[in-house]
């Protein structure tokens, strides 16, 4: 990977007038070697890198700042997978130094992301809490932002563009904050940042890039107006994964839906709430990114253990890619039954997890809840019985 160079000059090249509208998907565009997209002005924009892998720009007026940054190796938007078998794509991060203090401030700074998750395009953001901690994923943002890939000459490239409300981050005019931008690709595979930050590991995340690196940016007194409308808001594009629609939940004392999964990993045959009748059977919706599902893990295996002999078999069941899971497994075993690439969680109408189903011996659901140890033994020594 080349190297990044950092631009941490204060100097803040004087505004212009946005051009007009573009269209959201480009069918024709300017040469972005010598344009900016979405009809802002290449030379009105202060430039916090340039590189053969990446340039950053950013504008500002009384009201929103603008960040845009292009890829120039990335000219593909297909989708790839994260190492725990979950789908993954193109996207980019903001973090803001807000108060410029070179350390992450907690509850002031903030950082923004273009299509966190291919479930969730556009515009989000998290709010960094104490312990190194932050929120979650947050969708209320004003401003918008998205990434396209457009033509430039004869080449694709992609553009990440960030319009973010001074309101919103508590910016004022004379202010100077600091920032540093990410972009990730999975096709091709590559994490490129601005300010020359070198990872020992080839796939890294925004939270790695040190603040004393970060460019410098007043927020100097300007008449300019920014034509933000012309950025398109990228939170209402198409998700590129889209989830189904949650079915009801099925009623206790019904027969609940078949299991199904793509593959299945501790199962010599696949299993089916038919050929586990007689069985009391806990049906486990899960995923490697929930922390509480994975911190039950052990006491799911000791469960497995206890009362297996007695007639309990506990399968579970997440969307990840059995390839993931496989990674997961070698650092967190799981002694117990796992459906990988599994919809199943749409026919029982999970919306949260981790959460559980009990069927009795005769096949019928029994007691579904998000699992809490207790009860969950309670439950289980109580059919058993």
């Amino acid at each position: 990977m080349l190297s990044l160079l950092p631009a941490r000059h204060r100097v803040v090249a004087p505004l212009l007038l946005a051009a007009c509208l573009q269209p959201a998907l480009w069918a024709t565009a300017d040469d972005l070697k010598t344009a900016a997209a979405h009809g802002l002005s290449l030379s009105a924009g202060r430039t916090l890198c340039e590189t053969s892998q990446l340039r950053v720009q950013a504008w500002h007026d009384d009201v929103h700042l603008v960040v845009q940054a292009v890829a120039w190796q990335d000219g593909d938007d297909g989708l790839g997978e994260t190492v725990d078998g979950r789908k993954i794509g193109d996207r980019g991060t903001l973090v803001l130094d807000v108060d410029g203090d070179r350390k992450r401030t907690p509850r002031v700074d903030r950082s923004y992301t273009l299509n966190p998750w291919p479930t969730i395009p556009g515009l989000r953001y998290t709010i960094p809490y104490e312990r190194n901690a932050s929120s979650h994923i947050k969708g209320d943002s004003t401003g918008r932002g998205c990434i396209r890939l457009q033509k430039s000459g004869t080449a694709t490239v992609r553009v990440d563009t960030y319009v973010i409300p001074l309101e919103e981050i508590g910016a004022t005019i004379g202010q100077t904050v600091r920032l540093a931008v990410l972009v990730s690709s999975t096709v091709p595979e590559f994490v490129a940042n601005s300010v020359g930050y070198k990872s020992p590991r080839p796939v890294y995340y925004a939270r790695s890039l040190p603040y004393d690196l970060f460019h410098e940016y007043s927020l100097t007194a300007s008449e300019a107006k920014l034509d933000v409308a012309a950025i398109p808001a990228g939170r209402e594009d198409r998700p590129a994964v889209q989830r189904g629609t949650p079915e009801p939940m099925p009623a206790v004392g019904s027969v609940p839906p078949e299991l199904l999964a793509a593959s299945w990993i501790n199962a010599d045959t696949p299993p089916t709430l038919a050929s586990l009748k007689g069985r009391v059977v806990l049906l486990d919706f899960w995923a490697t990114w929930c922390g509480p599902c994975v911190a039950g893990i052990p006491h799911l295996n000791q469960l497995q253990k206890k009362y297996g002999d007695q007639g309990l078999t506990i399968v579970s069941f997440t969307d990840q890619s059995r390839h993931g899971i496989e990674n997961f497994l070698k650092r967190q075993p799981m002694d117990y039954v796992v459906g990988t690439g599994s919809q199943l969680s749409l026919k029982y109408g999970v919306v949260g997890l981790p959460h559980v189903f009990l069927v009795g011996r005769d096949g019928r659901l029994l007691w579904h809840a998000v699992p809490e140890q207790a009860e969950l033994d309670k439950r289980i020594e109580a059919v058993l019985k």
